[in-house]
């Protein structure tokens, strides 16, 4: 049902040639356009629910649905190549990609009918623009094509060396872009479903990109310097040097601003790793100067628009705009692309949900039809048993979790809840969390643990914690060698939020 729910999003009839549309079942009342109107307004959620409204008189036959789902998807995939580019694309870059790649298409389909002349007259149009916008695995599998027809069909020895020799050329380009490639992913990999600090994969982004620089070919190109970069960002920020990460986001951005053509990818993963920077370093005044210029690049609804989006919330949390976050959140959560999203990536917005509630519950959302959306929607219970992927990652945003769950507990009065996690919670830190890279949230725990140890009452437990809260103010976040995605809201903010809401309990 996934696939053919995204399917059906994609495939809008205005960014269709005028001349198939009536070909498509965009309109009229038939039940194949009332399944496609169904899945673009997200009214069904599994195969059974389709069923059931679609053939309500006789729900359990299903050979019929089995059908029609085919129908649809055969022809939502047609459609994919009838986009018009001067609609559904917004630069320069993006409609060369779409047109340069249909066309490919086109020329294998005609390959492969034996119609060699108009193949390699389209063949030659595309290298043009794979040269300009960089599209090595194209031009690569284009000159392959052409020395084929000008050898082996025509006996044209010139046009054979010229491009034989073009092939070789892009062929090693395309291997050392997809080595930078690979050690990238094999970097990042153990990043995406736990955030725990990974001092080792410093000397790993270093030995990758040694390995890159023994290459007696240096690439050149969009796709190889965009990994480079981006293993040079792991290297620094796995030390938790933000100022060079800084440096090295203010290289790239310069590189991709140089390209004859717009690089809107690589600008928008260098502005937001700016971004990240600013927050870290606790600059929120360049954060949101950052944020501006990444937004300029980002496509809504793409996966880059959503994690920009978590940084948004995040600096909001920072400068005190809880209403704006509330509002981004309930923007981002809303979007018709958001059930797209891995696991692993809305697991992240369940927790930015929970710090939301607990902002609610101490009053500290003001516009009341958005502290209403983000109360009416949370359930403790349920987000503990939404969060698997993340409850495991003991060092990373497991922590962040359990002090969500323990905030909510307070802030609610459940005072005996608080109490039966605090053994456990004890365990935990000192487990998981004694390490120089998690000692903010350590410290923040410990603090955390003598609330009910104090029988909640404010001012001992003001005078009983003073000295952690010393401790925790001499390692501020932009030292802390912590990632700022831990620590959702600054936990000096938190603190004074959580004795504010004792006193209103009192």
């Amino acid at each position: 049902m996934q696939d053919l729910k995204e399917l059906a999003l994609m495939v809008q009839p205005l960014e269709l040639k005028a001349a198939v549309r009536n070909l498509l079942f965009f309109e009229g009342d038939t039940m194949l356009s009332k399944f496609y109107q169904a899945l673009v307004g997200n009214e069904f959620d599994s195969d059974e629910t389709a069923l059931r409204e679609l053939y309500p008189d006789d729900p359990t036959t299903t050979n019929s649905y089995r059908k029609l789902k085919s129908t649809l998807k055969k022809r939502l995939k047609d459609a994919i190549l009838l986009f018009d580019e001067k609609n559904h694309t917004t630069t320069e870059y993006q409609k060369a990609y779409c047109q340069s790649y249909k066309e490919w298409a086109m020329v294998k389909i005609l390959l492969g009918r034996n119609a060699r002349s108009a193949a390699v007259e389209i063949a030659l149009g595309i290298l043009k623009k794979a040269k300009k916008f960089e599209f090595t695995d194209l031009a690569m599998d284009v000159t392959s094509v052409l020395r084929l027809h000008y050898g082996a069909r025509l006996g044209d020895k010139n046009k054979f060396n010229h491009y034989n020799a073009l092939f070789k050329q892009y062929r090693a380009l395309y291997f050392l872009e997809e080595e930078a490639q690979e050690a990238y992913i094999d970097l990042i990999i153990n990043y995406v479903n736990n955030r725990s600090p990974k001092s080792q994969q410093h000397d790993r982004a270093i030995l990758a990109l040694e390995v890159l620089d023994s290459h007696e070919l240096q690439g050149d190109s969009h796709q190889y310097k965009l990994y480079r970069y981006l293993i040079e960002l792991m290297a620094a920020t796995t030390i938790y040097d933000y100022r060079k990460a800084m440096a090295i986001c203010e290289d790239a951005i310069e590189y991709f601003s140089g390209k004859k053509y717009e690089a809107n990818l690589p600008l928008q993963i260098f502005y937001y790793q700016e971004l990240v920077c600013h927050v870290q370093l606790g600059q929120f005044e360049e954060g949101k100067i950052a944020a501006e210029k990444c937004s300029e690049y980002i496509l809504e609804g793409s996966f880059n628009w959503f994690k920009y989006q978590e940084l948004y919330l995040i600096l909001a949390l920072y400068t005190g705009q809880y209403s704006e976050a509330a509002r981004a959140y309930l923007y981002t959560v809303n979007h018709t692309r958001f059930e797209f999203l891995p696991d692993n990536a809305k697991e992240v917005w369940k927790i930015y949900h929970a710090y939301l509630y607990f902002l609610s519950k101490i009053e500290k959302i003001e516009e009341e039809d958005l502290d209403e959306a983000i109360d009416s929607s949370f359930k403790l219970g349920k987000f503990l048993n939404e969060v698997m992927i993340f409850s495991k990652d003991k060092s990373g945003l497991n922590a962040a979790i359990l002090i969500a769950q323990i905030l909510i507990l307070i802030s609610e009065g459940r005072h005996e809840e608080t109490i039966d996690r605090m053994e456990t919670t004890q365990q935990y830190c000192y487990r998981y969390l004694k390490t120089e890279y998690t000692q903010r949230t350590y410290l923040f725990l410990k603090m955390l643990l003598k609330i009910p140890h104090l029988g909640f009452e404010r001012e001992v437990i003001v005078q009983k914690t003073q000295k952690i809260k010393e401790q925790l103010q001499k390692v501020p976040l932009e030292v802390a060698n912590q990632a700022v995605e831990i620590e959702i809201i600054p936990f000096e903010t938190l603190w004074e939020m959580l004795l504010e809401s004792l006193d209103k309990r009192e």
